[in-house]
């Protein structure tokens, strides 16, 4: 995955509210979360890179949430 421009016009018609996103390594998404405009992120394909980087790389944009999930774990985002 890479990063690009329309990342944020995404963001904006399709008003996301949950992304599942590959972390770490050269192709990743990371920190330009942002540009989605998502509040819940499951992180996914942790390549080089960790949960815990990836929190800390995106602790600065308020009411994100990562959600690390385990192997037939579910998740109720209207809580």
């Amino acid at each position: 995955m890479a990063v690009f421009g329309d990342m944020q016009l995404i963001g904006k018609i399709y008003r996301l509210q949950l992304a599942l996103l590959p972390i770490g390594d050269h192709f990743a998404l990371g920190p330009h979360i942002e540009l989605l405009g998502v509040k819940d992120i499951i992180p996914t394909q942790v390549l080089s890179g960790t949960q815990q980087a990836l929190a800390e790389a995106t602790r600065h944009m308020a009411g994100l949430t990562l959600h690390v999930m385990q192997p037939g774990e579910t998740l109720d985002t209207d809580k």
